[in-house]
């Protein structure tokens, strides 16, 4: 299967984050102006060395873990930005335990290709146990 731009990025940006706690990459694809939300609704990061922060925050409360699966989805909306869903399965060591989280990433197009102008991440806590 032949995957977009914005899945293949998005792939690299989650395996980074959540297999490694490497944000590296992402931060030099984000647009200066990125926002992101963490995964507790009250956390929130504007600008690329916060938003870095607060995704290096959102791991180490997770680490160590591992992607047990993933699903990606695509929506390019007609003024030509483009959101991918990840739906990932974690395994948190030592424990194994199973949380499944949702990460959004809002991209634009510019002359250097896409950039992550947004990152939306949700723990979803009411699927955990069923």
């Amino acid at each position: 299967m032949i995957h977009s731009r914005a899945i293949v990025l998005t792939q690299q940006y989650v395996s980074e984050l959540y297999n490694f706690g490497n944000v590296t990459n992402l931060l030099d694809g984000m647009m200066e102006t990125v926002i992101g939300f963490g995964s507790r609704s009250v956390v929130y990061a504007q600008g690329k060395k916060p938003v870095a922060r607060m995704l290096c925050r959102e791991y180490t409360a997770l680490a160590p873990c591992q992607i047990a699966r993933e699903r990606f989805r695509e929506r390019t909306t007609s003024d030509g930005s483009t959101t991918v869903v990840a739906r990932l399965v974690l395994n948190r060591m030592p424990d194994a335990v199973q949380l499944l989280y949702r990460v959004s990433f809002m991209y634009v197009r510019t002359l250097n290709g896409l950039r992550v102008s947004g990152i939306h991440i949700v723990r979803d806590a009411q699927h955990e146990s069923t």
